[in-house]
């Protein structure tokens, strides 16, 4: 390759919107024997990333700095490590990338997609839909994993069953609402409403407006309650979940790890209600499953705003603002 540089947003302290910063003449990364490079047609913006740039998750990013902030990314591999077998240059792919040579333990990209190139492990990768454009596809990966485990693998979802989805309007919410109705399960879904014909759309069956109703005061009995932006707890919800159901929190924290923990023996002595926590890590498989459905029509990104890399300020703000429907998406191009 003759590029030698490229455009990038990094933050060189963790702070407000002003630590980032638009760079036009960083080094391009390089590969490691499973890892590939590609050029970045669009990435999304995820409440992880907006964490990270305040310090909220420095116990895991540490203090070394810059750091290029980016998780998702849509785009063309440029260049395949020597032992990547399954992709080759010229494949457009999607990915949660993670540009460590080892899957960490966190699973959080080390150099992340908020530039022109990235670098990723093959594991984490899967070919793009050819049904949606590159803009699309970057709104897909960490929101559609997250809902992906927590309705599939966490929850275990079936037909017939019902869940609630606290916080549906959102990017993962948005994909949680499709699998719940994907798996054939009755979807109640919690978010304020101007957003309700959106949301219904997705296949959500019962609306509650968060700013008039309480969910909690609800008459029906759940399943499964994902509660994606996490302002409620198994202790709160317990009274709404069935005998065998499950509060799913999409944060980890001392309650939910040790509720994890323990549940085999409070499920024998106390009672098989079960909370949990949702960590996704990058999953280049069940990106491929996600995929699969998109092409299928079983799911659909929703993009809210796209901008301009340059604009990350403005659109860190807008993503902060907590009104999004859907994610917001930088375009490269």
């Amino acid at each position: 390759m003759a590029v030698q540089n490229m455009k990038g947003v990094i933050i060189e302290e963790y702070g407000n919107k002003e630590v980032l910063k638009y760079i036009s003449n960083l080094s391009l990364p390089t590969i490691a024997d499973n890892q590939v490079l590609i050029k970045n047609d669009a990435a999304s913006i995820n409440p992880l990333d907006w964490k990270i740039r305040k310090g909220e998750l420095r116990w895991v990013t540490g203090k070394k700095f810059p750091i290029i902030l980016g998780h998702d990314v849509s785009g063309t591999i440029v260049k395949v490590g020597r032992c990547v077998k399954r992709f080759k240059p010229g494949d457009p792919v999607f990915c949660m990338i993670d540009a460590n040579i080892k899957p960490s333990l966190h699973g959080f990209a080390k150099s992340g997609s908020f530039a022109d190139y990235c670098v990723t492990r093959e594991d984490t990768l899967a070919i793009r839909p050819s049904s949606i454009t590159p803009t699309d596809a970057a709104a897909v990966p960490l929101a559609a994993l997250t809902a992906y485990k927590a309705i599939i693998k966490k929850g275990k979802l079936q037909s017939g069953q019902k869940i609630l989805i606290n916080g549906a309007s959102g990017g993962v919410g948005t994909f949680a609402v499709q699998l719940a109705r994907w798996k054939g399960a009755h979807v109640t879904a919690v978010c304020s409403r101007p957003n309700f014909d959106m949301v219904s759309s997705l296949g959500a069956d019962q609306m509650i407006d968060y700013t008039k109703r309480n969910f909690l005061k609800s008459q029906m009995k759940y399943d499964v309650i994902f509660d994606v932006i996490a302002n409620s707890s198994f202790g709160k919800c317990k009274h709404i979940l069935k005998d065998d159901g499950v509060y799913i929190s999409n944060i980890a924290n001392p309650t939910t790890i040790i509720g994890d923990f323990l549940f085999p023996i409070k499920k024998r002595f106390i009672s098989k209600k079960r909370h949990t926590f949702n960590w996704v890590k990058p999953n280049g498989q069940h990106l491929e499953q996600i995929g699969e459905l998109i092409e299928k029509k079983e799911l659909t990104p929703i993009v809210d705003r796209i901008y301009p890399l340059s604009h990350i300020q403005e659109a860190h703000t807008y993503c902060e603002s907590n009104r999004t429907r859907g994610k917001v998406v930088l375009s490269m191009r």
